[in-house]
Formats: structure tokens, C-alpha cells, sequence
């Protein structure tokens, strides 16, 4: 909800999930993906979040449940992962509410990594300096899909979204730091973000 209010609240006024995705596509596999919601008020989003294989986790209306349902469900499925699979190590929390700061708190102390990604204008300074790292959803920017103007001329039609592809993973492992880029980093990097990739 967190981050739907925001975007809708902006300029930007509608959500882009396969935004959010390609960016954590580029840190590592994506292992679980869960949206807190009452979606009879988001049923717009259900569709593009379906696709993206991200599970709709149902909390009724306030009214019903209360205030803070969908935060409170979050951090308890944050937790139950936290100390149920080993295997993950990082943890993105896609709002910018100081309310999960807590929890923050308590998968860096249990070793995980957090990731915190909102809208500017409506994130808790102290949710984003408490998160690892924090990715401002204006600063995503779409690929290219094929217009890609790093592209050689004459490249024939069906080589350009390859070119693109390869183009926009390099620049997101420089956005990342790599001092070193090799082609398996490449490689890895091109199959999650299209797992089709050959």
C-alpha cells in the first residue's frame, strides 16, 4: 500500500512493479515476493503483480482488522524468514514508513542485509538511514527495450534488444560498484533479469 499511496500522490501517479524488480534483479536472485494490501482498494496493481510471480497477501479493511494489519503481517513473515531460511541474506522492504525501522533493526542484528526502497516525499529519514542501502523509486529508470542509443548503427532488428539488454546490465553493475566487471558477471546478471537469456 505504502508505496502505491506514494507514487499516486506524485507526479509519477501510477506504480511500474517491473521497475522495482529490474533493480533487485541486478543485486541477486529474487527469492520470495510478498505485497501487503486490501486489494479491493489497489485492484488496478493485481494484474502487473500477478505476472511478476509476487504473492497478494489479503488484509481486510481497517475497519476489520485495524490500523497497522498489513505493517504487522509484514514483519512477521520478515521474521519467520529471517530465521527459517538461512539461504536468504538480504531483505528489501518496499515502504518508506518509520514504523518498520524496528524491524530493520532486527535483521541487521540477525546478520541480514536490508534494503529499503519508497518515494522520496513520503520516507522516514530515519527508516532510510537505519536500511543498508536506500533506493528512491524516481531513481529507477526504465530499460531501454531496445532504443538503446549505445547500440551500433546497422545492428540488424533482432540483435538490438540483446545489445540493449547487455547495455543496460553493464551500466546497472557500474551503478553497483563493480571494480571488476567479467562476462560470467555479465552472464549471471543478463539470466536473472531475463531468464529466457541464451
Amino acid at each position: 500500500e505504502n508505496i502505491a499511496l506514494g507514487v499516486r500522490d506524485s507526479e509519477i501517479k501510477k506504480l511500474d512493479v517491473n521497475l522495482i524488480l529490474e533493480r533487485l534483479l541486478e543485486k541477486g536472485k529474487v527469492m520470495v515476493k510478498l505485497a501487503y494490501c486490501d486489494w479491493s482498494r489497489f485492484q488496478k496493481y493485481t494484474g502487473q503483480l500477478h505476472e511478476s510471480g509476487i504473492s497478494l497477501i489479503e488484509i481486510p479493511k481497517r475497519g476489520m482488522t485495524g490500523k497497522n494489519s498489513a505493517d504487522i503481517r509484514l514483519v512477521v513473515d520478515a521474521m519467520e524468514l529471517c530465521h527459517t531460511k538461512d539461504h536468504i541474506d538480504t531483505f528489501v522492504v518496499v515502504s518508506g514508513d518509520s514504523d518498520f525501522t524496528p524491524l530493520v533493526g532486527k535483521l541487521k542484528e540477525n546478520g541480514k542485509q536490508v534494503i529499503g526502497l519508497a518515494m522520496r516525499g513520503s520516507t522516514s529519514q530515519l527508516l532510510a538511514d537505519n536500511c543498508d542501502e536506500f533506493i528512491y523509486y524516481e531513481d529507477l529508470e526504465p530499460t531501454s527495450g531496445g532504443k538503446d542509443s549505445s547500440v551500433p548503427a546497422g545492428t540488424p532488428k533482432e540483435k538490438k534488444e540483446v545489445f540493449s539488454l547487455l547495455s543496460d546490465t553493464v551500466h546497472a553493475l557500474q551503478r553497483e560498484n563493480y571494480e571488476v566487471i567479467q562476462a560470467s558477471l555479465v552472464k549471471d546478471t543478463l539470466r536473472r533479469k531475463r531468464s529466457s537469456f541464451d
